[in-house]
């Protein structure tokens, strides 16, 4: 008798369609020191190489997207902002309606000394390689 062939193992890991969805969420490069010049509410200036290196490593530390959005949820604060200004191209929407663009982000970088300080958006989204908007649009679905 002729033993019968195995059928062979599916390994998801090494599909095309995985792998591409992995590399989209890992490290495209390390971040550079920031260099802004802000000195009341950012902690911008003051922030140290280790630092940033630490926050960069742990937010990929894992390349599931899940994961990242957390961990961005976990880092940002969103608020209602103090004062609605009507713009020129406003179009007018019921009273019970909502504007869902109505939010204002806060960014924060976990350091060693100082625990969580805030930062410029313009740094925070230097860490990473995304669009503004996809931080607007992540922060405006848990808001």
């Amino acid at each position: 008798m002729d033993p019968k062939p195995k059928k062979t193992r599916i390994v998801k890991d090494k599909w095309k369609r995985n792998i591409e969805k992995r590399n989209r969420h890992t490290a495209k490069g390390f971040p550079s020191l920031p260099t802004c010049t802000h000195s009341k509410t950012f902690y911008c200036p003051k922030l140290k190489l280790q630092d940033v290196r630490r926050f960069h490593q742990s937010f990929y530390e894992t390349p599931n997207k899940v994961d990242q959005d957390n961990f961005i949820l976990k880092h940002t604060k969103q608020l209602a902002p103090a004062k609605n200004r009507k713009r020129k191209n406003y179009e007018r929407l019921d009273n019970n309606v909502e504007r869902k663009s109505c939010i204002s982000i806060k960014y924060f970088v976990l350091t060693r000394l100082e625990g969580m300080v805030q930062v410029a958006p313009k740094l925070f989204l230097q860490f990473w390689v995304f669009l503004n908007t996809a931080f607007k649009i992540l922060a405006r679905s848990i808001f």
